[in-house]
């Protein structure tokens, strides 16, 4: 399998560490691109038709960013028609299927430098799907598990106290490299700290006078996705939070 990064500008990394382990039930997913998908002048396929389905083999617990729930989802929880982020473009699940083996194997997960997402691909030609690697450097040895941004923003804010909980709107953001930052309007607590270091979430400062989704903004150049707690975005009649996130086209988790 080949292993390109999502970066700023799209390269490669070198995988830094393996893990084995043995398993004795893998997940087969094909997923095939959809049409109009390709990028001007990108060669293969049929830019009406798509291209033909390519397949994963995996385990379960292995997450794909899902473009259909807007967040990372577990292999073996991809469903039929859900669509994907490729590397240039987007795709469609055509099939999932688990397989139980008839004795264990042993399987192979791995560590890239810098950063822990990563574009893959079963073979040459196949489309790169964007998918979370192995990423064992996260207090505790925790990976990010699928959770939607806004349940990680709610996560992190009930775990400070009562009062200062009621108080705050907290904001979670995630980068183009998979990193998730936290800020909120009125800084975070010792408990809300402590939530966010567990989950593997970096922590920006609250700025004087800004709503948590601006302090994010203003700290983390990169963002594409935001999810909040307690309030949704603001409209014209505050800071206007929801029109900045769609000027600088961030998609929003939470339900409407």
């Amino acid at each position: 399998m080949k292993c390109a990064l999502q970066i700023s500008e799209p390269g490669f990394r070198p995988v830094v560490k393996t893990y084995v382990r043995e398993t004795d039930v893998l997940i087969h997913f094909s997923h095939r691109r959809e049409a109009h998908s390709r990028a001007q002048g990108e060669k293969g396929g049929d830019a009406e038709d798509g291209d033909g389905p390519a397949t994963l083999i995996g385990t379960s617990e292995h997450p794909f960013w899902s473009l259909t729930r807007n967040h990372w989802v577990n292999m073996g929880e991809l469903e039929v028609g859900e669509r994907l982020r490729l590397d240039n473009g987007s795709a469609i699940v055509t099939g999932v299927k688990e397989k139980v083996l008839a004795a264990p194997v042993k399987v192979n997960n791995f560590q890239v430098a810098d950063h822990h997402t990563c574009f893959a691909s079963p073979a040459k030609g196949d489309p790169f799907v964007w998918v979370h690697n192995a990423n064992y450097s996260l207090p505790n040895g925790k990976t990010y598990e699928g959770k939607s941004l806004h349940e990680i923003a709610d996560e992190i804010r009930s775990a400070g106290h009562k009062i200062a909980a009621s108080r705050r709107t907290i904001a979670v953001g995630l980068d183009q490299q998979g990193q998730l930052w936290v800020a909120s309007s009125n800084t975070l607590d010792k408990g809300m700290k402590a939530a966010a270091a567990r989950l593997g979430v970096r922590q920006v400062p609250s700025l004087k006078g800004l709503h948590a989704e601006e302090s994010l903004i203003r700290q983390v150049s990169d963002l594409m996705f935001v999810g909040t707690s307690k309030r949704l975005p603001c409209g014209p009649g505050e800071h206007n939070c929801q029109s900045l996130l769609d000027s600088l086209k961030i998609a929003l988790t939470n339900p409407r």
